[in-house]
């Protein structure tokens, strides 16, 4: 009877020791969810500091007071003399140097005016070339069309007169057909 019992109690044991299991794993979970994280770690002005070096005001999350500025007590000073100014003379070019820049600016800006032109001149040649070029090759094209054109009608003009004396030599199929019936 004792084996007897023993079988019925088999599946009892197993799943009380699987659930034994399932509560242990929940508790172990929730003592280490309990602990406190590793204190983060801090950088202040560029400097890591540790959690633990901070005052115990900044850990527990209150602000810290700004300390008061020390406002220097100014003298007053006796106002300085103010050297006397000598009038400066301003340094003006003489008119020979005016004139020599204002001749040296002119002719650069007809030296630069110059090259535009030229450079304009350049381009309408070139761009007149271009347009000539291209002319041309649009009045080959078109003679070129025009030869194959006159070929092609040469062609079957020749083509009508040598089916023409055929015709005359040789019965065409509606007359085979015609004598046929």
């Amino acid at each position: 009877m004792a084996l007897a019992a023993s079988g019925n109690l088999r599946p009892w044991v197993g799943s009380a020791v699987v659930h034994g299991l399932a509560v242990a794993a929940l508790a172990l979970a929730a003592i280490q969810w309990r602990t406190d994280p590793p204190p983060p770690q801090l950088a202040i002005e560029g400097n890591v500091v540790r959690y633990e070096d901070l005052p115990s005001s900044v850990q527990a999350g209150k602000a810290m007071r700004e300390p008061t500025p020390v406002v220097p007590v100014k003298q007053a000073l006796p106002p300085a003399p103010k050297p006397e100014s000598e009038p400066q003379l301003e340094a003006r070019p003489a008119p020979a140097v005016l004139e020599q820049q204002a001749q040296q600016q002119a002719q650069a800006r007809a030296e630069a005016e110059a090259r535009a032109e030229a450079t304009a001149e350049r381009r309408r040649e070139e761009q007149a070339q271009a347009e000539a070029t291209k002319a041309r090759a649009t009045a080959a094209l078109a003679a070129r069309k025009q030869a194959e054109a006159d070929g092609k009608r040469k062609q079957e003009e020749t083509r009508k007169q040598e089916g023409g004396r055929r015709s005359s030599n040789r019965p065409s199929r509606k007359r085979l057909r015609a004598q046929q019936s």
